[in-house]
């Protein structure tokens, strides 16, 4: 028997080639497909893993906050908290068996510093004047472009003549002055060519006390320059100095805690740690009284540029600051001078975070009032990092925010060290914002800087974990719609200078809980900063001891810390392993200066997000591999069963002579066998072959597994053939395969001719549609099943990253599903055609030409590519509505995409039959006939 199969295979090559070509295709794509879900899982699940554990595990709040809706934890909430934890309660969860590390975090709050940028003015001024006057109009820009607001000028009265300081009348200790007793200030004197002397306006406030300090006009100063170069310590180039008011968020934490938890200690990149110093130990701040020693942070994200428009006064505004003789009226009278722009400048936030810096590592000592020194407008602003205000901020709200004015007020311009505050705190306010001070007015402390750090070096967990309300994690939100993506230019919306902007900071300053106890004097209404209340705390951050993952065990053990904590406690406890940071849309009110409205993807944090990706990731594993089994054997079983079904009239031939319905079961059912042998062995490297240029990883098992799979599919597929061809009667089996089609009718168009050929043979159109069919299925249950999953776990940073990371690998599977069903499809149309070889030929005999006969095979495969890819995208769209409750869109287009692309298919895969007829040798098979 054997030696008659060879023979049988031999002598029909092409029929055989057929066959092992389209088994191969399907043993290459079940190995190919088989390794891409298997491949995809494992990366998937690689992914969760390494990401399930932030830096923390518990987050341990006040008790009374708000536990999380539907798992949804604000992040905005958390960063904003301040104070409601003690530190008899941070010693209790300490002691709690199993913490590791519980770093507390306390928020301060924010201060105000002013930092003086100078600008050359060289290039803007007149070389042949000999007296002028300049403008340097300032505007800060902030909301990526969209908010502008207009501060003071600034004016320079640059001439050649000397200029002469006058030391003031020194204040003695002890003595308390009367209005109109204070010691004589510093003066400025202009000396004229003819020996004549003028007072030379200077200062940053008008006369009156009744000012607004947020309108531009009260925000005026005023400065003199010499090109004599008379005054000491003054610049050489003419320098007008424009005052820039940065505000900062301050949070004190424990030094050893806080290095245990994210190596705050090891992003210091100058200066020293906290709690370092000679004898002080390892909790313990060395200080000078009245100062808080701060770490601070190298880089901003402050989105807050000043540009600068320089403009040339008329050459009679020098002789009206001339006779000016109080800053007031000089600016009176030159408010409304024109100007020609001359130049223009830009003040880069993070130059002002570097001066900024500087000051902070070395400010001023204790001395005499800094407007008894020499001018601020001659040898620059006197540097001050006195902390004369702290402003604690709420969370962010779309609602409408009332911020009374005394919040803002207790400063003037004249003395920028003073509480100063950013000209856009005018903005509307989306956040509340209380103002603590001093009990004593002149008690306020000294910031100094004892070292910066860098945030970049400070740990915050694994990338797709970085919980989104840490210090350290990237601030802003990025636009959740098109007009404003479009308004922010694709940037996220970032912290302002405003503090009741919607965008809070991160914190800039760090400081120790110890220090922070000094703050306690500050109060409001009679109550103390929340960080030197009993409570101070706002936040316990909580790292559980040994290797935590997602099994059920590591889970317990987490849970069980938790409810421990709790217990001693009371406080609030939430659980963070397995969670990642999703967005929320939020509107953000317009602006009173130019902000449009807006709607950000506000930073939330999801619980538990890893546990459910694992599970839709094993979910879309299995259902892959359901298809491509199902698709694969489907290929196998159709190609077998055409090889068997065009023998048919060869097998009745064998049962006429004598041959026992058992030797032609084995007959056909060991042709079956060995052509699937073959077919897996060429599949199998077709595969090694083909998995590189494809960008998959093959899985060993997977090609091991293909050979004997193919001979068992093909053994499988091949058994009701077989049985078929041993029991059916011989004479019937010689009959040609055409169903009775009623009283005759002479078709006089092609396509007619066509459609009643495909009627005539129903079983070949079904096999060819069921073929198609389950390639436009498997296409679309494929996506349905992408959608499924992507619906299961996007939405938040873990969940987006492993989506990407699986899309490849669905791309490749959608590909060779369809690429299995044109094979399987051009398959049974090329069986098709064999099996209609004398028909073809008769037609070609009666005055057909071959090009009519290929288009009555083209118009075939077209009637049959419709008829499966309606069926083959019914099925799918059927498949997803069990999957969803509404069957999502990019499955209603993927399914009619299929089903298009199905048909074109049909008619490409027609084309080696439409050759082949071309080819048929009209004389040779009417004689056999």
């Amino acid at each position: 028997m054997i030696s008659l199969v060879v023979s049988q295979l031999r002598h029909g090559l092409g029929r055989a080639v057929a066959t092992v070509l389209a088994v191969a295709v399907a043993v290459a794509s079940f190995a190919l497909l088989s390794s891409t879900a298997a491949v995809s899982r494992l990366a998937a699940s690689g992914t969760v893993e390494a990401n399930a554990r932030p830096l923390y595990d518990v987050l341990v709040r006040p008790a009374g906050t708000p536990g999380p809706a539907d798992g949804l934890v604000r992040a905005d909430d958390v960063a904003s908290a301040s104070g409601g934890i003690s530190l008899a309660q941070w010693d209790a969860v300490r002691a709690v068996p199993g913490v590791e590390v519980a770093a507390p975090l306390a928020t301060v709050g924010y201060v105000m510093q002013h930092v003086a940028v100078p600008v050359d003015l060289t290039s803007a001024v007149d070389p042949g004047a000999e007296r002028q006057v300049l403008r340097v109009r300032p505007t800060v820009v902030s909301d990526r472009g969209t908010t502008h607001v207009p501060d003071g000028d600034t004016y320079l009265y640059a001439t050649e003549h000397p200029i002469e300081m006058v030391p003031g009348e020194p204040w003695e200790d002890g003595v308390v002055y009367e209005a109109g007793e204070l010691p004589a200030p510093v003066r400025l004197v202009e000396h004229d060519p003819d020996g004549a002397t003028e007072d030379c306006v200077w200062g940053a406030a008008r006369d009156d006390q009744d000012v607004d300090r947020f309108a531009p006009r009260d925000r005026e100063s005023f400065a003199c320059w010499s090109s004599a170069g008379s005054v000491a310590a003054a610049p050489e180039a003419p320098t007008a100095w424009v005052g820039v008011t940065v505000p900062l968020l301050v949070v004190a934490v424990d030094p050893a805690q806080e290095a245990a938890l994210d190596g705050l200690d090891g992003a210091v990149v100058d200066g020293r740690y906290l709690g370092e110093g000679t004898g002080a130990g390892a909790d313990a701040e060395p200080a000078a009284p009245g100062e808080l020693p701060v770490l601070a942070a190298t880089s901003t994200a402050l989105d807050q540029t000043v540009t600068l428009d320089v403009e040339r006064l008329p050459a009679d505004a020098a002789t009206t600051v001339a006779s000016s003789r109080t800053v007031g009226a000089a600016l009176d009278l030159l408010g409304d001078a024109p100007g020609t722009v001359v130049d223009r400048v830009e003040i880069d936030p993070q130059d002002v975070h570097d001066r900024l810096l500087a000051t902070l590592a070395s400010p001023p000592g204790a001395g005499e009032p800094p407007w008894l020194r020499a001018p601020t407008t001659i040898v620059g602003p006197d540097a001050t990092t006195v902390v004369d205000a702290v402003r604690v901020v709420g969370p962010a709200t779309s609602g409408p925010v009332d911020v009374a004015g005394d919040e803002w007020a207790g400063a003037f311009r004249d003395d920028p060290g003073h509480d100063p505050v950013p000209v856009t705190s005018a903005d509307l306010p989306s956040r509340p914002v209380a103002r603590y001070t001093p009990q004593d007015r002149g008690l306020g402390l000294t910031l100094r800087a004892v070292g910066a750090f860098d945030p970049a070096l400070v740990e915050s967990g694994p990338e797709l974990a970085t919980l989104p309300f840490e210090p350290t994690a990237p601030a802003g939100a990025d636009g959740a719609d098109d007009a404003s993506r479009a308004a922010l230019g694709d940037r996220p919306l970032l912290p302002g200078p405003a503090v009741s902007g919607w965008t809070g900071q991160r914190p800039a300053l760090v400081t120790s809980l110890e220090a922070a106890a000094s703050l306690a004097g500050y109060t409001r209404a009679g109550e103390p900063l929340p960080v030197g209340s009993a409570a101070p705390l706002a936040s316990l951050r909580v790292r559980v001891e040994g290797d935590v993952g997602l099994d059920a065990r590591s889970q317990e053990r987490v849970r069980a810390v938790a409810d421990r904590i709790h217990t001693a406690t009371g406080l609030r406890v939430d659980l963070l392993v397995g969670s990642s940071t999703t967005h929320v849309p939020a509107a953000v009110p317009a602006g009173a200066f130019g902000r449009p409205d807006l709607v950000v993807a506000d930073p939330w944090l999801q619980e538990g997000v890893a546990t459910a990706i694992v599970t839709a990731v094993d979910t879309k594993s299995l259902a892959l591999a359901v298809l491509v089994l199902v698709a694969c054997a489907l290929a196998v079983g159709n190609a077998t069963s055409s090889a068997v079904r065009v023998r048919s009239t060869e097998l009745a031939v064998l049962a006429c002579v004598g041959w026992p319905r058992h030797r032609l079961f084995g007959l056909v059912l060991l042709e079956s066998l060995v052509t699937c042998g073959v077919a897996g062995v060429l599949g199998a490297a077709v595969a090694v072959v083909g998995a590189p240029l494809l960008g998959v990883t093959l899985v060993p098992s997977s090609v091991l597994l293909a050979v004997p799979a193919a001979v068992a599919l093909g053994a499988v597929s091949a058994l009701v053939p077989a049985w078929r061809a041993a029991r059916a009667d011989p004479g019937s089996a010689t009959r040609a395969p055409v169903a009775h089609v009623g009283r005759a009718w002479s078709p006089r168009r092609v396509g007619t001719l066509a459609v009643l050929g495909v009627a005539r043979a129903p079983g070949r159109t079904l096999v060819g549609a069921l073929a198609l069919a389950l390639g436009v299925g498997a296409v679309g249950v494929l996506v349905a099943v992408s959608v499924a999953f992507r619906g299961a776990v996007t939405g938040t940073v873990l969940g987006d990253a492993v989506t990407v990371q699986v899309r490849a690998a669905d791309y490749v599977a959608a590909g060779l599903v369809a690429l299995l069903g044109a094979v399987t499809v051009a398959d049974v149309l090329y069986v098709a055609v064999r099996e209609r070889a004398a028909e073809l030929a008769l037609l070609e005999a009666v005055g057909w030409g071959s090009r009519s006969v290929a288009r009555l095979v083209l118009t075939e495969a077209a009637v049959v590519g419709a008829v499966g890819s309606l069926v083959g995208a019914g099925a799918a769209l059927a498949v997803a509505g069990l999957l969803a409750d509404d069957v999502p869109a990019a499955v209603v287009v993927a399914a009619t995409g299929a089903a298009v692309g199905g048909v074109l298919l049909a008619l490409l895969a027609a084309w080696w039959p439409v050759r082949t007829v071309r080819r048929l040798p009209v004389a040779r098979l009417l004689a056999a006939e």
